[in-house]
């Protein structure tokens, strides 16, 4: 502790008498200049959005090894150097569809690489985990996956899951009660 309280006092006294300025400006010259950064190289995907009858969309679970180990994602095609053709990436879907190509990219920055990854859309059935869409944020889907998710709504729109029967009982946050969140109907009664 003294050696700080030493090294404070002598910085002071040297701030006293007006030394300060003049050290700042041999540090900064002594400091390593900033490199450019280096350009990521890119990768290249694309996602498919399956839709089921009832709105939901497919999901799937990732490797527990590698980049996103474990976590859920939309499926997608693997990762490569260049850009798919849209019948090399059909061949790599999860189901048989009628798919097409949504307008845009998502892009998403990685450590050692850029992913653009361009959506396809279609419906049918697969093995995986399905979800409704208003339930996707109760999934562990990593950033990439949201925007890809956020990218397929806007485009599809928003009549993606139907809406509630009025006599479904679903819980709304609600204020607190002793038993905790209130249960009612999605007419609002209850």
């Amino acid at each position: 502790m003294s050696g700080v309280r030493e090294l404070t006092e002598v910085t002071v006294d040297r701030w006293v008498r007006g030394e300060t300025v003049h050290t700042v400006d041999r540090v900064a010259e002594e400091l390593p200049v900033q490199t450019a950064k280096t350009e990521r190289p890119s990768r290249y995907g694309v996602a498919f959005w399956l839709t089921r009858g009832d709105g939901a969309v497919l999901l799937r679970r990732r490797p527990e090894k590698g980049l996103l180990g474990g976590m859920t994602e939309i499926p997608s095609t693997p990762w490569r150097a260049e850009p798919w053709t849209i019948e090399e990436a059909v061949r790599n879907a999860p189901a048989a569809a009628e798919w097409r190509m949504l307008p845009g990219l998502v892009r998403h920055g990685f450590t050692h690489f850029v992913l653009e990854l361009a959506i396809m859309t279609g419906r049918g059935v697969a093995d995986g985990i399905w979800s409704r869409i208003d339930r996707l944020g109760e999934h562990a889907l990593p950033t990439l996956m949201k925007k890809v998710a956020r990218h397929a709504i806007t485009a599809v729109g928003p009549r993606a899951t139907p809406a509630p029967d009025r006599q479904t009982a679903v819980v709304l946050p609600r204020r607190r009660s002793r038993g905790g969140l209130a249960r009612r109907t999605a007419d609002g009664e209850g």
